[in-house]
């Protein structure tokens, strides 16, 4: 299946684009789809989004199509989703 991603601030940063989309199998976690993003992405969006054991960072807000995901280890996604991924702001 097909999730659209969208990334801001910081995580748009260090890639160097906003938006992408990742094939994962069916019934993937947002945090399944967070890892396989990290891994295909590289280190510095792994820093970003995830932790020393590979979960979410608790700091990153998670949106499924306009919703926020409080579980995403359990939240299930499915083809045609949108995850738009706001890690905090920095900066003043």
């Amino acid at each position: 299946m097909n999730i659209r991603i969208t990334l801001l601030g910081q995580a748009r940063s260090a890639i160097g684009h906003s938006s992408d989309v990742i094939e994962c199998p069916d019934c993937a976690t947002v945090s399944l789809v967070l890892q396989s993003l990290a891994q295909k992405l590289g280190d510095a969006l792994h820093r970003i989004l995830l932790d020393e054991q590979n979960n979410p960072q608790s700091s990153v807000m998670l949106f499924v199509n306009d919703e926020q995901v409080f579980s995403p280890q359990t939240h299930v996604l499915f083809n045609g989703d949108s995850l738009t991924v706001m890690p905090p702001i920095s900066g003043g």
